[in-house]
């Protein structure tokens, strides 16, 4: 039998008498589809599930007192919100099957028994008295928290991060710069957490440690091969922040396709750890940083040598509903560590910059 990796279940707000849950992170668009399949003249809830195989809709509604009714259907994983009829015998999985269970419960004490319906603090008004329970259930059934946990990061990253840092269970894309790859490690290294690098067989780690990472808790693995995906599941049970970078196709793009990324996310979820990826094309990611920018300092009129670089760092993310983010910072600086760019006093010592690229 299979190993069953954990799903993360969420709970996505009341609409009338009718409450919405996602199970294993569902698009946006699927979230969509499966609100407008709702019932309208019954209480119930729905089931957004982003299953291995498929995007499933779970409408249910109450009936003739103490009955559940359903309505199911499902879309391919690349168009969730093409919802098609679903012909198959089966009821529910472990896990619709666990708020479908604390709907039943729900039911039974605030209409059955306290027999009312239109109750502030009933079954249908999702309050947060509702959704703690659900989610303290949830969290015994996975071994884990759906509440977040904070993994600290570099204070100059902070304001490109949603939260102000890495978000345990999150992935983090970095767009061509190992270097501000690294800079996300060095938060939690230098508080004492491991960290893993994958697939980087030319980083020299004495720039590593420049830039703060603790050598003693961090594991490299150059050469993954074609299991890179197994070993960077493997690590994600042993250490807290895992970068790699994945091996890309012909056509550049990461040989990574939506199943096995919602498992990894499953995993990273269970494990409290964080996955940071280098390149451009990881799917479903929190936070996308690219370096915008760049300029290094040190070069004058025909001597000197390259010193430091400072960089503008611009951050995507969902949570910011489509607004940019961005910073510029020291890439490395002159002492070779990762800084914020702050003004400094005309009077002040200065750095002669080159103009590049990239």
């Amino acid at each position: 039998m299979p190993h069953h990796e954990p799903r993360n279940i969420e709970f996505f707000g009341l609409e009338g008498h009718t409450k919405h849950y996602g199970i294993g992170d569902p698009d946006p668009a699927h979230l969509a589809a499966v609100r407008l399949r709702a019932r309208t003249d019954a209480p119930g809830f729905t089931i957004a599930h982003r299953g291995v195989s498929a995007a499933l809709s779970l409408v249910y509604w109450w009936a003739n007192e103490n009955e559940l009714h359903a309505d199911f259907s499902l879309a391919p994983l690349d168009a969730p919100d093409q919802l098609g009829p679903y012909e198959s015998t089966g009821i529910a999985c472990v896990w619709e099957l666990e708020v479908i269970d604390f709907e039943r419960r729900a039911w039974l004490q605030d209409v059955l028994i306290d027999d009312d319906l239109d109750a502030p603090e009933s079954t249908l008004t999702g309050t947060a008295d509702v959704v703690r329970d659900l989610q303290a259930r949830i969290r015994g059934m996975q071994r884990t928290t759906l509440d977040t946990r904070a993994l600290p990061t570099h204070p100059a990253l902070g304001e490109l991060l949603p939260g102000g840092a890495l978000a345990a269970g999150g992935v983090y894309a970095v767009d061509n710069s190992t270097t501000l790859a690294l800079g996300l490690l060095q938060g939690p290294s230098a508080a004492g957490s491991w960290c893993a690098i994958v697939g980087l067989p030319d980083l020299g780690v004495e720039a590593a440690a420049g830039l703060g990472l603790d050598l003693e808790r961090l594991v490299l693995v150059p050469h993954p091969g074609e299991q890179w995906l197994s070993v960077v599941s493997a690590l994600i049970d042993v250490v807290s922040v895992v970068l790699v970078k994945p091996p890309t196709a012909a056509q550049g793009r990461v040989r990574l396709g939506d199943a096995a990324a919602s498992r990894l996310a499953s995993r990273l979820r269970q494990r409290e750890a964080v996955l940071v990826s280098l390149g451009e094309s990881w799917p479903r990611t929190d936070a996308r940083l690219t370096v915008t920018a760049s300029t290094w300092a040190g070069i004058g009129a025909g001597f000197g040598h390259l010193t430091a670089r400072q960089v503008t760092v611009s951050s995507a993310s969902r949570a910011w509903a489509g607004r940019a983010k961005s910073r510029r910072l020291w890439l490395p600086g002159p002492d070779q560590r990762l800084e914020a760019i702050v003004a400094r006093d005309d009077a002040g010592p200065r750095l002669v910059t080159h103009e590049v690229a990239g």
